[in-house]
């Protein structure tokens, strides 16, 4: 493997197990940047044709800011779950996999669209006056296929499959099961594989819908038609990743720090800049090259992030952070319980974006983080009991 996408560690005997620490910090960090995503984007300028709860105060600044930042978090959540989804299925039976994805994922994600989605999709309404009832509003509007919105529980939907998926081709082909007996570091072609393979379907995707379409009418999963193949790209490449033994101190593949961070860099300022001067993708060409830059921004900044906490967070950290990473889906599920009526109660007040940004970012990042570890004792009280 050429050194400058690679560290060089030298081949040792290979533990039986370890923690991989920066995978945990990494999905806490996430997380944490989904709020200020879902934040923001009640404050840019966009944020008034469609977001839930678009302020009175607006600045162009986040759209650019959401428009960066999403293009590379849910890669980065998807492969987490790819890695993790088969050493899980490695180490349990099919049984045992799917009860704790039925408890942890599938039952969460219904009760999330049937019980939670209504309530973020009326505050569109809500927050702009007049506004039906709210029970006139759930039974009556929110199914109909040009109103329904799975809100941010459309990850749970969407993964819920991809492990379906996995446990076919597992069942189909048990040797995916089993991972390399010494780590296997990734040959260029399989970045260049990724890189070109997300921008062929990112294109395809556009030229028979709007890069930015979402696909809700079907109900049992809610996608975007220009990403659905990406996240799947990045949930296998998380599959491969667990067989190849990647990130193992003994002779693990570890993303080399500079170069990525350079290749971040170089491709987050040449995607703005293409989104700034072609803010409309009317053409064949125009599509592509966006395509093109999208996926090569998502790679660099994907390899970025997993060498940057490799580096620097791959060990221990303070109970707090530790406690806001083991809970971190649990605030993913109840964040938007916490974001949007904060938005909604500073929306009057006439002042600078930038400081309701701030204030409603940090009460999010606090509240979400107390409720879940709330609602995390209350459910290990209620397992106890039932025990």
């Amino acid at each position: 493997m050429s050194d400058s996408l690679s560290e060089s560690v030298p081949l040792k005997a290979i533990p039986k197990s370890e923690r991989f620490y920066f995978l945990d910090h990494l999905r806490g960090a996430v997380i944490f940047w989904v709020i200020l995503h879902h934040v923001a984007i009640g404050y840019g300028i966009l944020a008034s044709k469609w977001w839930y709860v678009a302020d009175t105060q607006r600045n162009s600044i986040f759209d650019w800011f959401v428009c960066a930042n999403d293009i590379f978090m849910m890669p980065v959540m998807f492969f987490v779950a790819g890695y993790f989804g088969l050493l899980s299925l490695n180490r349990h039976s099919v049984s045992h996999f799917w009860k704790s994805k039925l408890l942890r994922i599938v039952l969460p994600w219904i009760g999330g669209v049937l019980l939670l989605a209504p309530l973020f999709r009326y505050m569109t309404f809500f927050s702009r006056p007049p506004a039906p009832p709210f029970f006139q509003f759930w039974p009556n509007m929110f199914f109909q296929p040009q109103i329904f919105d799975q809100s941010h529980f459309w990850f749970l939907g969407l993964l819920a499959w991809f492990y379906l998926f996995l446990t076919i081709l597992c069942y189909c082909r048990p040797s995916l099961l089993q991972p390399h007996s010494e780590p296997v570091r990734p040959s260029l072609f399989l970045f260049f594989s990724l890189c070109v393979f997300c921008a062929i379907t990112i294109f395809g995707a556009m030229m028979v819908t709007s890069r930015d379409a979402w696909i809700n009418n079907l109900y049992i999963v809610a996608f975007q038609p220009s990403r659905l193949l990406e996240y799947a790209a990045y949930f296998a490449c998380g599959c491969f990743a667990w067989r190849c033994r990647w990130f193992y101190s003994a002779g693990g593949y570890i993303p080399h720090f500079q170069f990525w961070l350079s290749a971040a860099v170089v491709t987050l300022m040449a995607f703005l800049a293409y989104r700034v001067s072609i803010p409309v993708f009317s053409t064949p060409a125009t599509k592509a090259i966006y395509a093109l830059l999208h996926s090569f921004f998502c790679l660099s900044m994907f390899f970025f992030l997993m060498s940057a906490f490799q580096r620097f967070f791959n060990r221990p950290a303070s109970p707090v952070i530790t406690q806001w990473c083991n809970n971190s889906y649990q605030i993913y599920f109840i964040h938007q319980l916490i974001v949007l009526p904060l938005a909604y109660l500073v929306q009057p007040f006439l002042i600078a974006s930038l400081i309701k940004f701030i204030a409603v970012a940090g009460c999010s990042v606090l509240l979400s983080y107390l409720l879940a570890l709330l609602l995390n004792s209350f459910l290990k009280l209620l397992t106890s009991k039932q025990t």
